[in-house]
């Protein structure tokens, strides 16, 4: 074993009583730090043990701008621990409304792990992309007046309001989203626009 290693945990094969079992163990003690997870195979009396399934979940999302994760933290979504670039993601996954317009953010990562989200506000930020691929119940977007270069909306079927005003964009591709009643996308770099699809919209 390296010397700079710590063992977090250890089983053998007594310990699972030669039945299938589920160990857990807590390694939120070391987010940030790489983990390292070995194992022995070992034969005792003809009677081997196997690993079926390993999951290295986490409980805490990464929230790299120290501007979102403040929010969420003064907001009760984070981890009580200010500027760590983590928050706790039972405080999330269940949100249906953010609103964090001007509050000077350049990266929303994170934003993946608020799966329940129905309406996001982050106009007047300084975005220049958004990866809003894993917000499936997404149904109103507010996102103008930031830089966004590019914004894929292909996964967020259930907008019905995309507000994408005043940014740098030179595509947008709606063909998906055919709930759509309100769209606004002045003030881009757009060419063309094919909304064929978008028949709800007035």
């Amino acid at each position: 074993i390296h010397t700079d290693f710590v063992i977090l945990n250890t089983q053998s094969e007594g310990d699972f009583n030669h039945n299938y079992s589920l160990k857990q163990i807590d390694i939120s003690d070391y987010i940030g730090i790489p983990i390292y997870v070995a194992f022995v195979m070992e034969s005792n009396g003809g009677n081997g043990w196997y690993i079926d399934d390993i999951d290295l979940s986490s409980a805490f999302t990464y929230v790299p701008d120290d501007n979102f994760e403040n929010y969420l933290e003064a907001s009760g979504m984070g981890d009580v621990t200010p500027f760590n670039n983590y928050v706790l993601t039972a405080n999330i996954n269940s949100i249906t409304t953010l609103d964090v317009h001007n509050e000077n953010i350049s990266d929303l990562t994170g934003i993946e792990d608020f799966t329940d989200l129905e309406i996001l506000r982050c106009e007047f930020n300084n975005l220049t992309s958004l990866d809003l691929s894993s917000n499936t119940a997404l149904q109103q977007l507010h996102c103008y007046n930031n830089v966004l270069t590019s914004l894929d909306v292909s996964t967020n079927t259930a907008l019905t309001l995309l507000y994408c005003y005043d940014n740098d964009l030179t595509t947008l591709d709606v063909s998906t989203n055919t709930s759509l009643t309100a769209l606004k996308v002045q003030d881009n770099f757009l060419t063309t626009l094919d909304i064929t699809t978008n028949t709800q919209l007035t």
